[in-house]
């Protein structure tokens, strides 16, 4: 039990540690955020595999998990050693939040409107 919150604290100082890093190099954080979801990836698959060698020794579990863990896997260490698919991430990523707030800022302005209405209603 002291394991698993030694490992959690130390995984949210990193985290902490990360984050304002970030702030501080955002040009930085940009260029390795492909990296990076690699890194998260490799990391989520090794944890599957080891789940599902663990739940198999004690119960019945679905190959589909390990083959979901394996893909990932894969998928990881293209993302981690590939430039190319690095930088296809970080520029997707970047789309889909400028995309995001687009849509956000549309919805406010028709809440406004909306609102407003509501007001002169009254």
């Amino acid at each position: 039990m002291f394991g698993r919150k030694f490992l959690a604290m130390f995984c949210g100082i990193l985290i902490v540690i990360g984050g304002v890093i970030c702030l501080f190099r955002p040009i930085d954080t940009f260029l390795q955020t492909g990296y990076m979801i690699g890194v998260i990836m490799l990391f989520d698959a090794i944890g599957g595999i080891v789940a599902w060698v663990d739940a198999k020794k004690h119960s019945e579990i679905s190959g589909w998990y390990l083959a979901g863990a394996i893909i990932s896997l894969i998928f990881s260490i293209a993302l981690i050693f590939s430039l190319r698919m690095q930088l296809v991430t970080d520029v997707v990523i970047t789309y889909m939040i400028a995309t995001w707030v687009i849509i956000l800022g549309i919805l406010r302005v028709v809440i406004a409107f909306r609102l407003k209405g509501l007001r002169n209603k009254l």
